[in-house]
């Protein structure tokens, strides 16, 4: 198998994550771009990619050895065509289930107790016993 060389991130990353993730593999040539603004060349240019650019971007692409998505669904990755023979997908199933079921139990409790009238009520300044 040919060398992992550059590696595409496609997710939100300030200068000191940029910085950190350069700094800790050296021998990588990374390149950072946001979803909407990910180009096919950048993507076409990419061994290894972080993230969850358009499945439309990918397809055709001949290096891509390895694709992380940030989400849990792989639909559109896994279409015929859309992934270059041997590439390895790979996504974030399991990540999110805690932090879905905190916001749910969240949510019961805010509608149960109507926590949204007393938002509203604060927000209009309107104080009653």
């Amino acid at each position: 198998m040919e060398a992992i060389k550059k590696v595409l991130v496609v997710f939100p990353m300030d200068a000191p994550q940029r910085e950190q993730l350069s700094a800790a593999f050296p021998e990588l040539e990374f390149c950072f771009a946001g979803a909407s603004e990910v180009t096919k060349e950048q993507v076409h240019a990419a061994d290894v990619i972080f993230g969850n650019p358009s499945p439309n971007l990918i397809r055709g692409t001949k290096r891509l050895k390895w694709i992380q998505l940030n989400s849990a669904g792989t639909d559109g990755y896994t279409a015929d065509g859309v992934l270059p023979d041997r590439a390895l997908l790979t996504n974030a199933t399991g990540a999110y289930g805690l932090t879905i079921s905190e916001h749910l139990l969240g949510m019961l409790l805010m509608l149960y107790k109507k926590l949204y009238s007393y938002r509203d009520a604060q927000m209009e300044h309107h104080w009653t016993d």
